[in-house]
């Protein structure tokens, strides 16, 4: 089929926008399923748009929680307003509890967006009770004309404690301006800076908390889920770990879960999509998101963990020496070798390709380090436990129905999947005279058959 002169409504995502925003008010799951299996075979004859309403999906989640809390009166009035030039920002509501805090606003520019917000707190004289957070950006949106924008902004329980008593200042710091008008091209936008205060008294939601209390033995210690935290914004699942004694040199951990409501699965909360725009969304704690069940009426929250992704960096990374004229070299790393194949000499710098191997990992990722950066390549690999793997995989794969969602997320080098590894690196050199390197970080996933902690909220 030729779908070269198929014209695309301009206005399709604000149409697509509208319907969905339709189904919260209307609460009828029917009509939903409609919208998008409508939406999906409009897709796949327009396949620019595919990516769009893709991405679009992944925000509308942010929409509802935003029109169930006008629905229920859980959103605090703002009406203040700021001009750069002639562009207005007009902050009209604010909701906030432990998960966290989204201030909507509109801008009369839709190219124009918060680039940078932090959050001040300050007793009544002014002076700082606590440093800045410079976590606040502008969700990201599929439909670049859409006028309403939300800020979200991480907190702490300091913050929240302090808040529920005290009145505190949101500052603006840069707003961005992006005339791409492209909805699938992520680019860096102009940021602009700006000196905006608003001072005020958050009205805090309350946050249920449902105790969980169940542990899990993995391959690097126990991992303990503590509660389960009933936000507006969000639903968190807060855990502890204890190390293995011969674990040593863990940055972080995510435990991959899944994560039944009743008979849906969910898949969690991931904002790290857009990180030109000074967006990134960073999970600081132990705790792992999924969508908001504050308004719903859920039985029974079903949670299974099915993997760890563990990145590690080393406090003395181990050291090698390459040899250009015995080129190719191979090295091998805590029990998985690779190579390094050439050395391409350029104009300020050196550049060396690495090889690493594609069948029988250990890691989905390690990179050679001779301090100058580089870029990766990905494909799919096979690891030296690859049996094991696929059996826990077809095991699972019978019971939780978004697994592949869950194992593969589509974030190229933000989240690795985990059957997807480095498989060549390209390696620079500032210092041509440089022979010595270093493996610094690495990541490696793990894969679980549990059996699935019920709750009855």
């Amino acid at each position: 089929m030729n779908t070269d002169n198929i014209k695309v409504p301009e206005n399709l995502m604000n149409n697509v926008e509208k319907e969905l925003r339709k189904h919260v008010k209307d609460k009828k799951k029917t009509i939903y399923k409609r919208i998008i299996a409508a939406v999906l075979s409009l897709a796949a004859i327009i396949p620019a748009s595919v990516y769009a309403y893709d991405k679009y999906y992944k925000d509308i989640i942010f929409e509802q929680e935003i029109d169930l809390a006008r629905q229920n009166n859980n959103v605090t009035k703002v009406n203040k307003v700021f001009k750069y030039k002639n562009v207005e920002f007009n902050f009209k509501e604010i909701i906030a509890d432990e998960t966290g805090i989204e201030i909507i606003y509109d801008v009369s520019d839709p190219r124009y967006s918060i680039a940078t917000f932090s959050l001040s707190l300050r007793d009544a004289e002014g002076n700082s009770k606590e440093h800045e957070w410079n976590l606040g950006y502008t969700m990201p949106q599929s439909n670049p004309e859409n006028k309403e924008k939300v800020v979200y902004i991480n907190t702490n329980s300091d913050a929240i404690n302090y808040m529920k008593n005290n009145p505190v200042t949101l500052n603006i710091h840069k707003i961005s301006y992006d005339n791409s008008n492209d909805k699938i091209k992520l680019i860096k936008n102009n940021k602009y800076e700006v000196n905006w205060n608003l001072k005020m008294k958050v009205p805090i939601q309350k946050v249920e908390t449902i105790p969980i209390n169940k542990e899990y033995k993995t391959d690097i210690g126990t991992l303990k889920l503590k509660s389960l935290k009933k936000g507006a914004l969000k639903s968190i699942i807060l855990y502890d770990i204890n190390f293995n004694p011969s674990v040593k040199d863990v940055m972080m951990v995510q435990p991959l879960f899944s994560i039944r409501l009743d008979k849906e699965y969910t898949s969690n909360l991931d904002r790290a999509i857009e990180r030109d725009f000074e967006r990134s969304y960073c999970n600081f704690g132990n705790l792992e998101e999924f969508r908001s069940i504050y308004y719903e009426n859920i039985n029974e929250i079903g949670i299974r963990l099915v993997g760890l992704r563990v990145e590690y960096s080393f406090f003395e990374p181990k050291k090698y020496k390459v040899i250009e004229d015995k080129l190719p070299m191979e090295f091998d790393f805590n029990g998985e070798n690779f190579k390094i194949i050439s050395v391409e000499d350029k104009k300020d710098h050196k550049q060396y390709t690495v090889e690493y191997q594609k069948e029988n990992r250990i890691y989905n990722k390690f990179e050679v380090s001779f301090g100058g950066g580089g870029r990766f390549e990905y494909e799919k690999v096979t690891f030296k436990d690859q049996a094991h793997r696929d059996k826990i995989y077809n095991s699972l794969s019978q019971r939780v129905p978004n697994l592949d969602s869950i194992y593969n997320p589509s974030i190229p080098d933000v989240r690795i999947g985990i059957d997807t590894g480095v498989v060549e690196q390209k390696a620079n050199v500032q210092n041509k005279n440089r022979t010595e390197f270093e493996i610094e970080y690495a990541t490696r996933t793990f894969l679980y058959d549990t059996n699935e902690i019920i709750i009855k909220p």
